[in-house]
């Protein structure tokens, strides 16, 4: 697994498990979006150990699959990033901006439902 922009480390769980079952074709798709972005992504959270997604996620799971980051931005550039992973077909997006700039995040996915369940709607904000 080698991309441009991105190495596997950046993707492991942040509890301190290090578990990091990232999904290779999501972060070929995160690749394709940075190309397009030309600009860094910065990942502040990407796979999660289920025992961690319990502590800090949403209780969707999506973390837990291998298909969701968290990526550190703000303003303008979030706006870009956002329209950016539309373009390219991302199905989960979420604006986290309000607060401190260096707790500003977009997150993205590409996956609507799991184990056949429902999960959210594409857009939405924290």
């Amino acid at each position: 697994m080698s991309w441009q922009n991105f190495r596997h480390a950046e993707f492991k769980c942040r509890c301190g498990c290090n578990k990091n079952l990232i999904d290779s074709d999501f972060v070929d798709r995160l690749q394709r979006l940075r190309d397009r972005y030309a600009r860094p992504m910065i990942i502040t959270s990407g796979y999660r150990c289920k025992k961690h997604d319990q502590t800090v996620g949403s209780g969707t799971g999506v973390h837990v699959s291998g298909h969701a980051v968290d990526v550190l931005v703000s303003r303008v550039n979030a706006y870009d990033l956002i329209r950016c992973a539309l373009e390219l077909g991302f199905t989960g997006i979420g604006a986290m901006q309000h607060g401190p700039h260096k707790k500003r995040f977009v997150h993205l996915d590409d996956l609507r439902s799991l184990k056949g369940k429902w999960i959210r709607s594409m857009l939405w904000t924290y």
